[in-house]
C-alpha cells in the first residue's frame, strides 16, 4: 500500500505591509515524490497561534443529532447542523481512511464575507475529515454543506488528498444575504506539484475535464454578475476575479511558491520581479490578462522528485521589523529525548534508574562563537552588524521597503576570519551526560518526564520517555506481586 504523509511544517516568519498572514501548503502528485506517497504540508507561523493535535473518536450518532458549529479561529458559536450517522476517526489533520485537509487564507474581495453563514474554513475542515473517505467525498461534503448552510469565512485555499490523489480547491463566499459560495477545485496531476501561500492560486479551469475539474455552477456569472469578469468563459481566472494580484499578495505570499517552484523549475528567474512584488511585471513582461498566472497553469507543473523539501524556507524571504529575523532574535532549540524500559512493578512502585544521553552544547573553547578568538570575529559589512538588510522597489503603490535577513552572514551581524579548532566553526560540541532520575510509581506507557536544570542554550529541556515491558503471565508471579498488580 503507497503511503501518504502530512507534514506539518515550521514556515520562515512572515509579516506581510496586508495582512499578516502566513500559511504555506505544499503538494507532490504520488508520481513527483521518490516513494510514490501523496505528500501534503501545512504551515501555520503565528506568534500568537500554539500548535494543538485535535482528536475525534469514530462514532455512530441517533437520528436526529445536531452538531454546534463553532468558529475555529474564535470560538465564536455559529449554528447547528444535521448530524450524520456515521463519523470517522480523525486525529490532527487525517482521519483513519488518510483523508487530509490543510488551509492557506487569501481573503479575496472583502464585499464577499457573509456573517450569517454558519460552515467557517475551520469547521469545514474537520467535518469532512469525520464524514469522509477520499478526497473526492470530502469536496463534496464541504461544497454540500456551504450550500445548505452558508459560508462565513473570507477566501480560502485547501489542500484535499488522499492515498491516491491531490487536490487544490478555492473557495470564498457570496455576500451577506447570498447564502453558499463560489468555488473550484482542481486536481494535481500525479506527476506534478504545486503550492499555494495565502494568495489565491487557480486561474483558468479546464471546464470540460469532468473528472479531474469540479466547479460551482455560478463560478463565472456570479464573477459577471458582480463586475469582476466580462470575457469569455475560457480566460476566466479564478483568482483574478476574485483574490486580483497586489503588491503584499505577490511579495509576501506568492514569492513563497515562486520559492518553492524555483526549486525543481530551471525557468523561474524570469518571474523574480513579479515575486518581488512588481504588479506591473504581469503586464509590462508577461501580458498580463485576466488568465495570467505566472507559476504554471492552474496552479503546478511537472517536477521528478522532492529531496530538501523545506530547504526553501531560508535565506531572503524574511519579512517584518525589529528584531525579527535577526540576529537578537534567539530561537528556542529541540529536546533530549531519552527512552527507559520499564519492568512492570518498576512502573507501579517507582524506582531510580541512571540515564545516559548526549546533548549538544556551547563549546567552551570559543564560547560559541566559532571563532578562533575574539580578534576573528568581525562586523559584517553588508549589513553593519543588525544582521538585516533593507531593499527598496518601485510599485505602482510608490516606495516599498522590504525588511530580509542578511545573507553574508546569515543573520548573526558578525562574519568569523578564522575559525575554533575545537569545534570547526559551529559553536557547539557534543557532551555525554550520566544522571540519576526518580521514576514515579504509577507510570504509564508514553509518560514524559522533564528534567529541570537540564536545559540550555542549545535544548530547552531533557525529557525522559517511559515504555513498560509486556508483563509475565500471572501464573508466573510471585504471590505479593500477584496482589498489588490485582490492585
Amino acid at each position: 500500500m503507497k503511503k501518504f504523509w502530512i507534514a506539518i511544517a515550521a514556515c520562515l516568519s512572515l509579516s506581510s505591509l496586508g495582512d499578516a498572514s502566513a500559511c504555506t501548503g505544499l503538494l507532490v502528485g504520488k508520481k513527483a515524490s521518490t516513494d510514490g506517497s501523496v505528500m501534503i504540508s501545512y504551515a501555520a507561523d503565528s506568534y500568537s497561534l500554539y500548535g494543538e493535535l485535535y482528536r475525534w473518536p469514530a462514532a455512530v450518532w441517533p437520528a436526529g443529532a445536531k452538531l454546534q458549529i463553532k468558529e475555529w479561529d474564535t470560538g465564536k458559536p455559529l449554528g447547528e447542523i444535521a448530524q450524520v450517522r456515521q463519523t470517522y476517526a480523525v486525529v490532527g489533520n487525517m482521519n483513519e481512511h488518510q483523508v487530509a485537509i490543510t488551509e492557506s487564507t487569501f481573503g479575496g474581495r472583502k464585499e464577499l464575507v457573509d456573517t450569517t453563514g454558519i460552515m467557517d474554513y475551520g469547521s469545514l475542515i474537520y467535518v469532512a475529515l469525520q464524514r469522509s473517505k477520499t478526497a473526492r467525498e470530502a469536496i463534496k461534503v464541504m461544497t454540500d454543506l456551504v450550500a445548505e448552510y452558508g459560508y462565513y469565512s473570507s477566501g480560502e485555499s485547501f489542500s484535499i488528498a488522499d492515498k491516491n490523489e491531490v487536490w487544490i480547491m478555492e473557495m470564498i463566499g457570496k455576500g451577506t444575504g447570498n447564502k453558499g459560495a463560489v468555488w473550484v477545485a482542481i486536481r494535481i496531476p500525479d506527476d506534478c506539484v504545486s503550492a499555494h501561500a495565502n494568495q489565491s492560486r487557480i486561474q483558468q479551469i479546464p471546464f470540460d475535464d469532468k473528472e479531474n475539474c469540479i466547479y460551482s455552477p455560478d463560478v463565472v456569472s456570479f464573477a459577471r454578475e458582480k463586475g469582476y469578469f466580462k470575457g469569455k468563459d475560457k480566460d476566466f481566472s479564478f483568482a483574478q476575479a476574485y483574490c486580483p494580484y497586489s503588491f503584499s499578495g505577490l511579495r509576501a505570499c506568492e514569492a513563497r511558491v515562486w520559492s518553492f517552484f524555483n526549486k525543481y523549475n530551471k525557468d523561474m528567474a524570469k518571474y523574480v520581479e513579479l515575486a518581488k512584488g512588481d504588479v506591473n511585471e504581469m503586464d509590462d513582461q508577461f501580458g498580463g490578462g485576466s488568465g495570467f498566472n505566472p507559476f504554471g497553469g492552474q496552479g503546478g507543473f511537472s517536477a521528478s522528485g522532492f529531496d530538501d523539501l523545506f530547504n526553501m524556507f531560508t535565506g531572503g524571504f524574511g519579512f517584518g521589523g525589529g528584531s525579527r529575523g535577526g540576529r537578537k532574535a534567539q530561537q528556542a532549540g529541540s529536546d533530549v529525548t531519552v527512552n527507559v524500559e520499564l519492568t512492570f512493578m518498576e512502573a507501579v512502585l517507582g524506582c531510580k534508574k541512571s540515564i545516559k544521553f548526549s546533548r549538544v552544547e556551547k563549546c567552551k573553547t570559543c564560547g560559541g562563537t566559532g571563532a578562533k578568538d575574539d580578534s576573528c570575529v568581525k562586523t559584517c559589512d553588508k549589513c553593519n552588524g543588525s544582521g538585516q538588510v533593507r531593499q527598496t522597489y518601485t510599485t505602482v503603490f510608490g516606495q516599498q521597503t522590504v525588511i530580509g535577513q542578511c545573507d553574508k552572514c546569515h543573520g548573526t551581524g558578525t562574519i568569523v576570519t578564522d575559525t575554533c579548532k575545537t569545534c570547526g566553526g559551529k559553536g557547539v560540541s557534543s557532551v555525554s551526560r550520566t544522571i540519576d532520575v526518580t521514576i514515579p510509581a504509577g507510570v504509564e506507557d508514553g509518560t514524559v518526564l522533564q528534567l529541570s536544570g537540564e536545559g540550555n542554550a542549545v535544548y530547552r529541556r531533557v525529557q525522559v520517555a517511559c515504555t513498560k515491558r509486556a508483563p509475565a503471565p500471572l501464573d508466573a508471579l510471585s504471590a505479593e506481586t500477584q496482589r498489588v498488580r490485582r490492585v
